[in-house]
């Protein structure tokens, strides 16, 4: 145990001397950057060029796309897929599209909690166990 303290104790100072060594040493005055240029200044703020600003938009607000005139106007195909899309969107039976999300939200909480019961007992999935392939 002694020797490994005296180890550890040697070691120590070898590696203190060895870093001290080299910083006792003087530097050559040729290579100490006097000729060097000077580093850019961190007082001098860099601002962009007159004109290179960029405003930033406001969130949740519309995007000005200018003029009706500007704006790329659709074509035959376009125009009847809009219209189409609309039709589709402005219909008044929500009720069957509210009962079949229900149906499909009661379905998923099944099959949820099935698996959560599945993971309680550690048993994997349910659906095969007892299945020879």
């Amino acid at each position: 145990m002694r020797f490994l303290y005296a180890g550890l104790v040697v070691s120590v100072l070898l590696i203190a001397f060895a870093t001290r060594s080299s910083r006792s040493q003087a530097a050559d005055p040729s290579t100490t950057g006097q000729d060097a240029e000077p580093e850019p200044g961190t007082s001098d703020p860099v601002w962009p060029a007159p004109g290179d600003e960029s405003d930033v938009h406001e969130p949740f607000t519309m995007y000005d796309v200018g003029s009706p005139s500007e704006v790329t106007q659709l074509t035959a195909d376009q125009a009847a897929a809009t219209q189409a899309a609309m039709a589709a969107k402005d219909h008044n039976d929500w009720q069957q599209v509210n009962n079949a999300y229900a149906a499909m939200a009661a379905e998923h909480a099944q099959t949820a909690a099935a698996a959560a019961a599945a993971n309680k007992l550690n048993a994997g999935d349910l659906s095969t166990e007892g299945v020879i392939k």
